[in-house]
C-alpha cells in the first residue's frame, strides 16, 4: 500500500448526502447545523464539487452524526439519499457505462474524485465479481459509517438509477457486529459478515457482461473528460489516469511506453515502477483504453473497424482484430449492432 504525505479529502456533494440524510430524521435544523459546524464544514458549499472536505473533518461529521439520531447504520440511510451527483461526473459515466464490470473498473480508476481516502481492487474469476476497500497505509482513522455508505451507494445506485441488477453473494465489513445487523442484512439482501479482514463485496459473475439499461457511448465520453479535468484540477489523479490522457493525445500515431513516457519528463522504466505501484503495467493501461474507446463505438455503429483500428494506433486491421479477440473473447463484429 502506498504510503500517505498529504491531508487526505472528500467531495462536498458526499457530504451533502449526509445532510440530506439527518433532515430525514427528528432532528431539528439547529441540531444539523451545530453538527456541520462543530466538524468545520461549510454548509453553504455543500453541492460544490470543487470543495474537498479534509477526511478527518468527515470522520467527526459521521460519528457526531450517529450520536445525534441514534442509528448505527446511517451509513445505509446515507445510501439511500445519494444521487448521480454525489459523485460529480464519475455517478453518471458509471450509469453510462456499457455493463456491471466496466462499471466497477471505472469506479476504481477514478475513486479519487469522491475520496483519496481508499484503494480500490477487483478480483474477477469464475466465482464472483469481488470488490474491496482498503485504506491507504498511514490513512487518517476513518468512521464504520463512511464505508457502510459507500458500499450501499454503490448498490443502490446500481439498483435505482442505472436499473440493473446486482445478485450479491456476499458482503463483509471489518467493522464490529452492530446491535441490529438485520437492517444490514435486510439493505443488502444476503447476510452480511462482520468482523473480517476487509472491506468487500462479491457479485455473482453472471452480470459482469451484461448490459446495462442506461449504457450511452456519447454520455459516457463527455462525462470522461469532466472527470479527467476535475482530477487534473485538483491534483488528484493517478499515474495511471495521467498515463490514459497522454494515450488519448498520442493517438492515431503508435502510443509506445518511451513516449508516454518522455511526455511525463521520465524514463520508461521509472514510468513502469510508478504504474507497477498502482497495480498495474504500461501494456495493462494501453490495451484497457483502447478496449473501452473499441467497444463504445462499435457497438454503436459511430466508425467501421477500419477506422477504429486506425484510431486506435494499430498498424493494420488484422492486429486490432487479434486484439480485440484476446480482450473480449469474440471479434469486433459480433460488438457492432
Amino acid at each position: 500500500m502506498e504510503s500517505v504525505t498529504h491531508q487526505q479529502t472528500t467531495i462536498a456533494t458526499w457530504a451533502a448526502a449526509v445532510e440530506r440524510a439527518l433532515n430525514s430524521y427528528t432532528c431539528s435544523v439547529e441540531e444539523v447545523n451545530q453538527l456541520f459546524s462543530n466538524s468545520a464544514i461549510d454548509q453553504t458549499r455543500l453541492m460544490d464539487a470543487n470543495y474537498r472536505i479534509p477526511v478527518v473533518a468527515m470522520t467527526k461529521l459521521w460519528r457526531s452524526s450517529v450520536l445525534l439520531t441514534g442509528d448505527e447504520a446511517f451509513g445505509l440511510r446515507v445510501a439511500e439519499f445519494v444521487s448521480p451527483t454525489t459523485f460529480h461526473a464519475l455517478g453518471y459515466a458509471a450509469m453510462a457505462s456499457k455493463n456491471f464490470s466496466e462499471a466497477v473498473q471505472r469506479i476504481i480508476r477514478n475513486a479519487r474524485l469522491v475520496s483519496d481516502i481508499a484503494e480500490m481492487k477487483l478480483e474477477m474469476n469464475s466465482d464472483g465479481i469481488c470488490l474491496c476497500f482498503d485504506l491507504s497505509e498511514g490513512s487518517p482513522d476513518v468512521a464504520d459509517e463512511a464505508i457502510d455508505a459507500f458500499t450501499g451507494a454503490l448498490i443502490y445506485m446500481s439498483r435505482h438509477y442505472m436499473h440493473a441488477e446486482v445478485p450479491l453473494l456476499s458482503v463483509e465489513f471489518v467493522r464490529q457486529l452492530p446491535e441490529n445487523p438485520d437492517r444490514f442484512h435486510t439493505f443488502f439482501g444476503v447476510t452480511v459478515a462482520f468482523g473480517c479482514e476487509a472491506n468487500r463485496f462479491v457479485v455473482d459473475p453472471s452480470v459482469a457482461t451484461a448490459l446495462i439499461p442506461t449504457y450511452n457511448s456519447t454520455l459516457l465520453e463527455a462525462n470522461e473528460k469532466v472527470m479527467e479535468e476535475y482530477l487534473q484540477q485538483t491534483g488528484l489523479s493517478s499515474i495511471t489516469e495521467v498515463v490514459r490522457g497522454h494515450i488519448a493525445a498520442v493517438l492515431p500515431e503508435d502510443p509506445v511506453l518511451d513516449r508516454i513516457a518522455e511526455k511525463m519528463h521520465m524514463s520508461g522504466r521509472k514510468l513502469q515502477r510508478k504504474l507497477q505501484s498502482e497495480a498495474t503495467s504500461y501494456q495493462k493501461v494501453l490495451d484497457s483504453y483502447r478496449q473501452e474507446k473499441a467497444e463504445a463505438w462499435l457497438s454503436d455503429n459511430q466508425k467501421s473497424i477500419k477506422q477504429v483500428s486506425d484510431l486506435l494506433g494499430f498498424a493494420n486491421q488484422s492486429a486490432f482484430t487479434r486484439a480485440f479477440k484476446r480482450w473480449t473473447g469474440y471479434t469486433p463484429k459480433k460488438t457492432m449492432r
